[in-house]
């Protein structure tokens, strides 16, 4: 599969945010599990989602150990913290950005283009890479369907 990345500037997003911390070979469960949470906890907080769920990966991600979370999920304002939910903001800048179509196991690829991508372009991450569910399993039941979007926050040239 090709990857076009771009590079776009992201406005600053309010979102409500679970961390969680999972063994690799338990990740989606956990995503499910976290995500229910977070949509539950935004709508007890009479907050609206305005955007699709997304997850940063803080840290290094290996097949058979544990893998460190952020589940986001933007919201129209602030929420209140509790049920392991607290308040977030995903900050304003430059990112690059592609597009994975298809199944979750094969999205490794689209982060091979995005950071060989950074590496050309002699751009410095910011920040942890997120996954922006556009279409998954809630919506389709065939993930060849799977659209996934894959951010890459930059620092801004000149810093």
């Amino acid at each position: 599969m090709s990857y076009q990345v771009t590079l776009t500037d992201q406005p600053g997003v309010l979102a409500a945010r679970k961390r969680v911390r999972t063994p690799a070979g338990e990740l989606t469960r956990a995503l499910g599990d976290g995500f229910a949470s977070l949509f539950r906890h935004t709508a007890e907080q009479g907050a609206t989602p305005v955007g699709p769920p997304q997850v940063a990966y803080s840290g290094e991600f290996a097949p058979d150990a544990d893998v460190d979370l952020d589940l986001l999920l933007p919201t129209d304002r602030p929420v209140e913290p509790g049920n392991g939910v607290e308040p977030a903001r995903l900050p304003a800048g430059p990112v690059a950005r592609t597009y994975h179509h298809g199944p979750y196991d094969r999205i490794g690829a689209a982060y091979e283009a995005l950071f060989a991508w950074i590496a050309d372009h002699d751009r410095r991450q910011a920040g942890p890479p997120r996954e922006v569910y556009l279409t998954g399993p809630d919506a389709v039941s065939d993930p060849e369907m799977y659209l996934t979007e894959v951010v890459v926050p930059l620092v801004p040239t000149g810093n």
